[in-house]
Order: structure tokens, then sequence, then C-alpha cells
């Protein structure tokens, strides 16, 4: 599976009735990516997900990058 990357500010979380999403701005673009409580601390913030095989890596401003298995 080639590399994703998602990347923008988080305003807020949306609920759909399957699952929570982060919605991310950027541009005039937004993305939904699906929630994890990690996401949280980037609230109001920059911050890029790249997606590698079975886990994501999140990179918040200018905190270090987590990585977190799927």
């Amino acid at each position: 599976m080639p590399e994703q990357r998602r990347s923008g500010i988080y305003p807020r979380s949306v609920q759909f009735v399957s699952r929570k999403y982060a919605l991310v701005e950027r541009w005039r673009e937004l993305n939904f990516v699906p929630w994890q409580p990690v996401i949280e601390k980037a609230l109001g913030q920059q911050f890029t997900g790249l997606a590698r095989g079975s886990g994501i890596s999140w990179d918040f401003g200018r905190m270090r990058r987590l990585g977190l298995g799927m």
C-alpha cells in the first residue's frame, strides 16, 4: 500500500453513525481522518498524518512524531 499523507489544521471532530472522525482543513479542502485520542492534542493546531503499512505516524506542530500501530 502506498504512503498516504494528510496535513492541515484540526478544528474539531465529527461523529458519524459508524465512527468518529477528525476534520482536517487545508486551504479550501476538507478531509476526514479516523479519530484517535492522540489527535485531540492537536486541536486548533497544524498537524500531519502519514499512513504506512499498518500504522499512522502523527506530527503535531512542533511536537515530536508519535507512531501508533493499527
